[in-house]
């Protein structure tokens, strides 16, 4: 992203939503929002369960757009904060389509 205000960042959460987990891509989502990037993050498989973790979700407060799989938190018996995004692979494919840089935590 070399330091150009305005480029597209897409965090990819698929692994495990553990506390270790979260706080990379917090910590990477801030940063990079500190510098005036946009980021975008897609929660998919188990990293869905952070669509429901309050402190995770303070990122949308400053900026950061959460997107969540919908088939995976139905499947997984997550019912996400109504600020967070339901979508599908499709909106997926189209994030990193359009990011400058992808960070992918599985």
């Amino acid at each position: 992203m070399s330091g150009r205000a305005g480029k597209l960042l897409c965090v990819l959460l698929a692994g495990e939503a553990s506390d270790e987990t979260l706080a990379t891509a917090a910590g990477v989502a801030a940063a990079a929002r500190s510098q005036g990037h946009r980021v975008r993050i897609f929660l998919v498989a188990d990293g869905v369960a952070a669509a429901r973790d309050p402190g995770f979700l303070s990122l949308i407060d400053r900026g950061v757009e959460v997107v969540a799989c919908a088939l995976n938190c139905s499947e997984r018996g997550v019912e996400a904060d109504p600020r967070v995004i339901l979508g599908s692979q499709y909106d997926l494919a189209a994030m990193t389509s359009a990011a400058d840089a992808v960070l992918a935590l599985t």
